[in-house]
C-alpha cells in the first residue's frame, strides 16, 4: 500500500509539472525547494555542516545558509525537469533547452572504438545531462542505484530509456559492464558520494572523503579514456550548458593519483559555483577501518551514475 501511495504521488507531481511546463514549473519548484530546506531539519543541518567543513572561514554563515537553500531548490528544479524532459523531447524541442560545449571529445574518443566512461558528479541536473547525452551524442549506460520502491523504479528506469540510455542495476553490474569496452560504448559514473568501506581516502575539500577507485581501475586495465563533465543550470531556468571539460588518459598513474585527479575536477567545478551540489549527503563519514578489511577481498564497488 505504501509502495502504490508513493508511486501515485510521483505520478501526480509528474503530471502536474507536465501541464504546467517549463515557465511555470521551474519557480514553483524553487519554492517547493526553499519550503522543503526550511521543514527537513536534520538534512539542512547535515548540508550547512558540510559546507563548514569544506569552506570553514572562506564563507559567513549567511553564505552557508544560502548555497544549502540553492541546493534544495536545485534537487527539486530537477525533479520538475524530469518529469518535463521526456514531454519535450517527444515534441521535438528538447535539444532547444539544453546546450553542449566541447562535444567533440566525445567524438574523438568514441572513434577510437575502445569505450570511454563518463564521470560526472551531483551538481546541477546529472540526469538531464544521462538523457541528453543520449538523445544527442550516444546512448549512455548507465550504473543506478535500485530504488526502495520497485514501482517507482520501473516507471523512473522507463523514463530514462526513453532517451535510448541503457540502465544497469548498481548489483552485479560489473561483468555486464566489462564487454561494452570491446563494443566501443559509452559508460556513465557519477563520482562524488560516500564509498563506504570499499573506497580509498581521496581528498576533497582538503579533508579525507572515501571514494570510489573502481572508475580508475577500469580505465587502467582496459586502456580506456575517461572524460570528465558537468552541467550547468542558467539561472532558475529550464536553459542548461553542458560542458565536456576534458579527457584523461590512464598513462603511468596509479589507481590513487586517477581518482585524486577525478576528484579535484569535481571540486573545482563545486567552488566555482557550489549551490548546485548534494551538499544534504553525508560525504565526509568516517569508515570504521576494521570493517574495511573484513570486508576488502568482497572487490570493488561501482559507483552509481545516477
Amino acid at each position: 500500500m505504501k509502495h502504490t501511495l508513493e508511486y501515485l504521488g510521483v505520478r501526480f507531481l509528474d503530471l502536474f509539472f507536465g501541464v504546467l511546463g517549463p515557465k511555470l514549473s521551474m519557480p514553483i519548484a524553487c519554492a517547493l525547494g526553499t519550503l522543503i530546506y526550511l521543514l527537513l531539519g536534520k538534512k539542512r543541518q547535515i548540508a550547512l555542516d558540510n559546507l563548514q567543513l569544506a569552506f570553514g572561514d572562506e564563507l559567513t554563515e549567511q553564505d552557508r545558509k544560502r548555497i544549502a537553500k540553492e541546493a534544495f531548490q536545485n534537487l527539486v528544479m530537477n525533479a520538475a525537469e524530469f518529469c518535463l524532459a521526456h514531454r519535450l523531447h517527444e515534441k521535438g524541442i528538447l535539444d532547444d533547452h539544453v546546450e553542449f560545449k566541447n562535444a567533440e571529445i566525445f567524438d574523438e574518443a568514441l572513434k577510437e572504438k575502445r569505450g570511454a566512461i563518463l564521470i560526472g558528479a551531483h551538481y546541477s541536473n546529472w540526469e538531464l545531462a544521462g538523457y541528453t547525452i543520449s538523445l544527442q551524442i550516444t546512448p549512455a549506460h548507465s550504473v543506478v542505484r535500485t530504488l526502495k520502491n520497485p514501482k517507482v523504479d520501473r516507471w523512473v528506469n522507463g523514463i530514462r530509456e526513453k532517451s535510448g540510455q541503457v540502465i544497469f542495476p548498481k548489483e552485479g553490474a560489473l561483468k555486464s559492464m566489462i564487454g561494452l569496452f570491446r563494443e566501443g560504448k559509452l559508460l556513465v559514473f557519477l563520482l562524488d558520494q560516500h564509498a563506504g568501506d570499499k573506497g580509498i581516502p581521496i581528498d576533497f575539500f582538503g579533508h579525507p572523503a572515501f571514494t570510489f577507485d573502481s572508475v580508475a581501475m577500469l580505465s587502467k586495465r582496459f586502456n580506456v579514456p575517461v572524460i570528465f563533465g558537468y552541467d550547468r543550470r542558467i539561472g532558475n531556468s529550464f536553459k542548461h550548458v553542458m560542458t565536456v571539460a576534458t579527457r584523461i588518459d590512464p598513462g603511468d598513474e596509479s589507481v590513487e593519483e586517477l581518482t585524486l585527479q577525478y576528484t579535484k575536477l569535481i571540486e573545482d567545478i563545486i567552488r566555482e559555483q557550489p549551490g548546485p551540489w548534494l551538499w544534504m549527503h553525508r560525504r565526509w563519514k568516517e569508515s570504521n577501518p576494521s570493517r574495511r578489511a573484513r570486508k576488502k577481498a568482497r572487490g570493488h564497488r561501482l559507483p552509481p551514475a545516477c
